[in-house]
């Protein structure tokens, strides 16, 4: 886990100060993922049917989803919208 946190760290260092302050909350993922990544941020209610989803057992779901070769992070909607404190990994 502290590998994953300097990690997270050096990328948050080279955030530039127009798309985040390093200090404001919340931090604006979307835009970070946007702007340093290029990387569309989406959401939907269910995300085992996301385009690109592995196949779930019916009842399943997950919380977020990378799929690199589309250039777009998917979030479950649900969590998204009142995951207080929600945390990225």
């Amino acid at each position: 886990m502290e590998e994953i946190e300097r990690r997270a760290e050096r990328v948050l260092e080279r955030v530039p100060d127009y798309v985040w302050d390093g200090v404001t909350l919340p931090v604006p993922v979307e835009h970070i993922a946007d702007s340093c990544f290029g990387l569309l941020v989406c959401e939907m209610e269910y995300l085992r049917i996301a385009p690109g989803a592995p196949v779930l057992d019916e009842g399943q779901d997950f919380s977020g989803l990378l799929l690199p070769d589309r250039r777009e992070i998917w979030l479950n909607a649900h969590e998204a919208r009142d995951g207080v404190g929600m945390q990225f990994m």
